[in-house]
C-alpha cells in the first residue's frame, strides 16, 4: 500500500522543492536588504549624533539668536 501512495504521489515532492527553495531565497535577500538598511540607518543616527555633539552651541549664544 505505501509503495502505491510514494508511487502515485511522489512527483509532488519536486514542485514543493521547487517552491520551498524559491520561497527560501526571497526570504533571504529580503533578510539581507532589511539588514542593509538597518545598518544604513543606525550609522546615520550615530553620525547626527556625534555631529551634535560637536556643534553644541552655547545656551546664552541661542537666547540672543532667539531675542533678535
Amino acid at each position: 500500500m505505501l509503495l502505491k501512495v510514494l508511487a502515485t504521489y511522489g512527483w509532488v515532492g519536486y514542485p514543493v522543492a521547487g517552491i520551498t527553495i524559491f520561497v527560501s531565497v526571497k526570504v533571504l535577500q529580503w533578510r539581507e536588504r532589511f539588514y542593509q538598511q538597518e545598518m544604513a540607518r543606525i550609522t546615520e543616527i550615530r553620525n547626527k549624533l556625534m555631529q551634535s555633539k560637536l556643534e553644541l552651541p552655547l545656551q546664552s549664544s541661542v537666547e540672543q539668536k532667539e531675542q533678535k
